[in-house]
């Protein structure tokens, strides 16, 4: 059954992902099935922060959805997001996470789960204003993903992760265009 559901989480993480390189609207929509799926594959990882993660990527995905859509209109005020203070931001959260996590569950990876949450986070934000930065980030989360998975023996999901790292090089690319 864990493979199953990795199996459906796998699918359409990369159908989402392949539609946001295209920025397709779509990607949205079927990017909430996988998140759905690798919600339950965490959980049985006990990779908390990934699995808490996922539900914020489900308002996340409607956010970027209605975003896309012109529904929702950027905040002028924080429009500006300069790389200095996103990485600064990254840390202080990452340190905040790590914390919580290493001191308050029984995750077996806290320093690299709380590191992909967060790195996450700012990407699909970053995704959802359509900022290429989104790119770069997301590769930086796909090495710490890729790390977690093998260790967690979820040989399936590291592979898709070494896909997503070079489908966001190619997404970075074609969005600077």
């Amino acid at each position: 059954m864990k493979l199953f559901i990795e199996s459906i989480a796998v699918f359409f993480s990369i159908a989402s992902v392949a539609l946001a390189m295209k920025k397709s609207i779509h990607n949205w929509t079927v990017g909430i099935i996988g998140i759905v799926a690798y919600m339950f594959v965490f959980l049985q990882q006990k990779l908390y922060a990934d699995a808490a993660l996922q539900v914020l990527f489900i308002f996340m995905s409607i956010w970027g959805y209605l975003s896309w859509k012109g529904v929702v209109k950027e905040i002028k005020a924080n429009s500006r997001m300069k790389t200095e203070n996103v990485i600064t931001s990254i840390i202080l959260i990452f340190i905040f996470f790590w914390w919580f996590f290493s001191t308050n569950t029984d995750n077996p990876m806290p320093a690299a789960d709380s590191l992909a949450t967060i790195l996450s986070i700012y990407a699909t934000v970053l995704m959802a204003r359509r900022k290429p930065l989104c790119w770069q980030i997301w590769m930086a989360a796909d090495l710490v993903y890729i790390f977690i998975f093998l260790c967690s023996s979820l040989y399936l999901s590291a592979g898709l992760y070494i896909v997503f790292f070079f489908m966001a090089k190619n997404g970075y690319d074609q969005w600077k265009k």
